[in-house]
């Protein structure tokens, strides 16, 4: 027993020397006296300046504790003098006993009011790409006798205040995230470690003004050769200069990357509401779905499988495919809205439906082909084929800008009594569409949607017997 009490007496003078000598290191020890060795060290790693304005503080036991602020890391050359990266404060904890074990336990790192500036040149150079080619290697890489820590634990990571510039040609801004705040859970070894996350931001398209805002959680699997993340839950909501364009849930089972570095997205769910849609009522509920998405990044290709979206009770199957997505964006697929109720159509687009029975009116189908060209703003819809109320409608369109092509062609047919009660209660009553027997329709259209401007060229009817050819000018 009372070798007991002397071993403890030892330790409990051995910690109160190491306390006093703490206290003492920390009145002599000027952190700030290494700053120019820091900023010199990172400049000579990364070809890049490193400033601190604020002092170091520095503390002992139970934790080795840094924090500063002002630190600003400047641009690549070739890019704005508007610096890559700012911190407006940082601080980071190490426990002092682990250290001694070999082992690094670090506390929960905090950075606040953090940007990063990130952008690509006209020769779609990105300003963070000499910092990968400059990538130090470690002091020990090569060295057989360093051992790595024998344990490394980080009780999580911290950011507030985040924001994210993107711009292109080198300064024009073009996509800006803000109001980043980011938790993460216990990171401990170098094996794959699976943490959960938090996420809030809002991103802006400035071009547009369009803004999402996103609150988000996930968990994922930390793992330098495949990282991966799953159970991604989001609400979020879309906005145009602070007007409501819509809201929704986003619910992803999977992200992850492939063995040849494509990115892979496994089933996704979105449901929400648009306020005020492009086509259709307000407030008009809407889902998307798909099973599979992969993203290849050096070819800029995008592939999604499975995709069904659905509005107003009308639900279409697409195939989906996009090139060059970053540069350049072009995409293309095709539709197919196998059976949906011409009443929920003309609810779709905001029409009032005409005093038939809506039941009488049955379904319509369609298929069709489409390209998107985002930078040339053109839109090119093929091999259209859709049926209603007993009659066929192939062709296909193009629209450039506001300048609208289209080919129209309906071939010979014989009208149901629905579509000759539909088409009655459009037109005058002293005009009877009973007698109609055959019908048919073609012609080429040319139109402006920005004037209302309508021209239909090489028209040519067949009804009552007969054939009408001509041409015809809509003026607004």
């Amino acid at each position: 027993m009372k070798a007991v009490k002397i071993l403890a007496a030892a330790l409990l003078s051995l910690l109160a020397l190491a306390i006093v000598g703490a206290v003492i290191l920390v009145s002599l020890f000027d952190p700030n006296d290494y700053k120019g060795y820091v900023t010199a060290f990172v400049e000579d790693r990364t070809g890049r300046s490193l400033a601190i304005a604020d002092d170091l503080k520095l503390s002992f036991f139970p934790w080795l504790a840094i924090e500063t602020g002002g630190i600003v890391l400047g641009n690549a050359e070739g890019f704005t003098e508007t610096p890559f990266a700012t911190i407006e404060k940082a601080s980071a904890r190490v426990k002092v006993l682990p250290l001694f074990r070999g082992g690094i336990e670090v506390g929960t790192v905090e950075l606040d009011g953090i940007e990063l500036n990130l952008g690509r040149d006209a020769a779609l150079r990105g300003n963070w790409e000499d910092l990968t080619a400059r990538a130090p290697v470690s002091a020990t890489a090569g060295d057989a006798s360093a051992a790595p820590p024998a344990a490394f634990a980080i009780e999580g990571i911290q950011i507030r205040n985040g924001r994210v510039n993107w711009r292109e040609n080198s300064s024009e801004l073009r996509y800006r995230i803000s109001e980043l705040d980011l938790d993460t859970s216990a990171i401990e070894g170098a094996a794959p470690v699976e943490i959960t996350l938090d996420l809030v931001f809002v991103f802006e398209d400035v071009a547009s003004k369009i803004s999402v805002a996103l609150t988000s959680s996930l968990t994922a699997v930390l793992d330098s050769a495949r990282p991966s993340a799953h159970d991604f839950e989001a609400e979020l909501s879309v906005a145009r200069e602070g007007q409501a364009l819509g809201a929704g849930r986003l619910a992803i089972a999977s992200i992850g990357a492939a063995a040849d570095g494509a990115l892979q997205v496994g089933a996704t769910e979105l449901t929400g509401m648009l306020a005020a849609p492009p086509i259709g009522p307000p407030d008009l509920p809407v889902a998307l779905s798909f099973a599979s998405a992969a993203f290849a990044p050096d070819a800029q290709s995008l592939q999604v499988t499975a995709l069904l979206t659905r509005a107003a009770d009308i639900e279409a199957r697409w195939t989906l495919a996009g090139e060059t997505l970053v540069d350049a964006p072009h995409v293309r697929g095709t539709v197919e809205v196998p059976a949906a109720g011409i009443a929920n159509v003309f609810e779709f687009l905001g029409v009032e439906a005409p005093a038939a029975d809506p039941a009488a009116l049955g379904n319509i189908s369609a298929t069709l082909g489409f390209a998107v060209d985002v930078g040339g703003d053109r839109v090119e819809i093929t091999n259209l084929d859709a049926g209603l109320l007993g009659l066929k409608v192939t062709g296909s369109a193009a629209l450039a800008g506001d300048a609208l092509t289209a080919t129209i062609t309906i071939p010979r047919f014989a009208p149901s009594a629905a579509l000759v009660a539909l088409a009655q209660s459009y037109v005058p009553e002293t005009i009877e569409l009973a007698g109609l027997r055959e019908l048919a329709l073609r012609g080429n259209l040319q139109g402006n949607l920005g004037s209302g401007a309508l021209r239909v060229r090489g028209l040519a009817a067949e009804l009552l017997g007969g054939t009408l050819t001509g041409e015809l000018d809509v003026v607004p």
